[in-house]
């Protein structure tokens, strides 16, 4: 089991090596001894903490694989997306210039019309005439 991480704990301030003015003895050694032993312990815990959430965690590739896949075909109807809007504009164009020459059609029409009857009102005046 984990303790909570005290990290004026973890890292006390001991001297390895005992000082030319304090006597050593052997009380205060093995007291360093086993400061020493708890604090690898506390970190080898941590270690096999750390390594069994790891090693339960499942595996990460199938899922960036298939973002890395979703990513690739995002892009490419992103790219068709684009083709076709600029086909869309083409088409839109085409479609006015098409509204604009059936208006100039429908005007020619009247025109050709309005000279056909005005040809029938010439002729039947000339016929009237004669």
């Amino acid at each position: 089991m984990l303790h909570k991480l005290d990290p004026i704990a973890m890292n006390p301030v001991i001297p390895l090596l005992p000082s030319p003015s304090s006597p050593v003895s052997g009380k205060g050694y093995q007291e360093e001894v086993d400061n020493l032993t708890k604090r690898a312990k506390f970190g080898e815990n941590a270690f096999l903490n750390i390594y069994q959430k790891l090693y339960e965690a499942p595996d990460p590739y199938p899922a960036l694989a298939s973002i890395a896949e979703q990513d690739l075909k995002i892009s490419e109807l992103e790219s068709e997306n684009r083709k076709m809007k600029v086909e869309l504009e083409e088409f839109r164009t085409e479609a006015m210039h098409l509204k604009n020459q059936q208006a100039t059609i429908r005007r020619l029409e009247e025109r050709n019309r309005q000279l056909e009857q005005q040809v029938n009102n010439a002729l039947f005046s000339l016929l009237i005439i004669m």
